[in-house]
């Protein structure tokens, strides 16, 4: 701090000296600049070498639809800069993800099945660190009901996606089918051929805000001192953290506003139609269980509330109108947490985890 308030001070002194005694302090200035990154840069470098990442491989399976699943029996150990705690990701032979307490179907214990995307999937977290998990723990420990899940969510899926994996599953045993719907499952129209979402997938890349460009970019960049020095950034001022994020195409962002962009109202048509096209047995036993970004949690805890909670409310009015249950995103809570999200990854603390969790489990237990 001392160093960077001396550079202030020469910098503001420039303009009283001579044109040569400005280049020579100039080249000073930048040479401080360079040295203190370099050394950041070390320093980053030797607490990332520790770090490690990945997640169990995808395998596409055919059909017009750009589909796909985990791998089958995968085990796989990462450890994440931003949690720094080692997070096993493992699979079993139905391409789920392993589940803390498994559902057995016996005539007494009450099955749920989860869909969703890499949220549900429990990205970045532990299989007994995840909402998926934390539902049916309250249930069994708080609630005194016999309970076991399945997670069949999978990181990247769109709605097309959680929906046709529901259809290829037999579903027949369980009490209750969970969506764990985010946003940007809506983010791409839910008309996709193979070769039209990866279309999509490239221009919505070009369209992405600020944040999101850090995330497919600079993030995977070799320059370590960079996602110390953003997360510190978006973790010291959040509201920078909203401006970058909706600076996106105000397409993208248009979930973010109370009077919905003609963009929004067709994705949320898109939805209704989706859900209300799904089997009348399927439908019976759906919850949609709403799990916000971190830039509506921000929102709301900068008192933004209408705007924060715009995308819940039309995903509420969808479910009244096709009578599917709908369990809330829990904001006030989330927003009182220190981290409700990673800050760079984007996904659920384990602390979000267990208020969407016990939540859910309140939820399900008063049906």
């Amino acid at each position: 701090m001392c160093i960077l308030a001396r550079i202030i001070k020469t910098c503001m002194n420039l303009e009283s000296k001579k044109p040569n005694s400005i280049l020579k302090t100039s080249a000073i200035i930048i040479g401080i600049i360079v040295m203190i990154f370099i050394v950041l840069e070390i320093l980053a470098r030797k607490k990332f070498d520790s770090f490690s990442y990945g997640s169990c491989p995808h395998e596409k399976l055919p059909g017009k639809l750009f589909f796909y699943i985990p791998l089958k029996n995968c085990k796989i150990s990462i450890k994440h800069w931003e949690s720094s705690k080692e997070i096993v990701y493992e699979t079993d032979e139905n391409a789920n993800r392993i589940s803390s307490i498994p559902a057995n179907f016996n005539s007494s214990m009450t099955a749920i099945a989860f869909f969703g995307d890499s949220f549900t999937w429990g990205a970045m977290n532990n299989v007994d660190e995840n909402y998926t998990h934390y539902t049916v723990a309250t249930l069994k420990t708080m609630k005194d009901i016999d309970a076991g899940y399945n997670n069949f969510g999978v990181a990247g899926y769109n709605l097309l996606q959680v929906l046709e994996r529901m259809r290829r599953n037999d579903l027949k045993g369980y009490n209750y089918i969970v969506y764990g719907l985010t946003p940007n499952d809506l983010f791409s129209p839910q008309t996709a051929t193979l070769n039209e979402q990866q279309k999509q997938e490239s221009t919505n890349i070009k369209k992405d805000s600020l944040i999101g460009i850090f995330k497919k970019k600079i993030y995977r960049h070799k320059l370590q001192s960079i996602k110390v020095a953003s997360k510190f950034l978006f973790d010291s001022f959040p509201k920078i953290y909203i401006y970058l994020y909706t600076l996106r195409d105000s397409n993208l962002a248009g979930y973010l506003s109370s009077s919905s962009s003609p963009y929004w109202n067709n994705r949320y048509s898109e939805l209704l139609g989706q859900l209300k096209n799904l089997n009348s047995d399927i439908k019976s036993r759906l919850i949609i269980q709403v799990i916000p970004q971190r830039v509506q949690v921000l929102l709301y805890a900068e008192g933004d509330l209408s705007n924060a909670t715009a995308f819940e409310d039309r995903i509420e009015q969808i479910c009244n109108e096709l009578d599917i249950k709908y369990n809330d995103s829990q904001l006030p809570r989330l927003a009182g947490l220190e981290n409700s999200h990673f800050t760079i990854d984007g996904h659920f603390t384990a602390s979000a985890n267990v208020i969407i969790g016990r939540r859910l489990a309140e939820f399900i237990s008063g049906l």
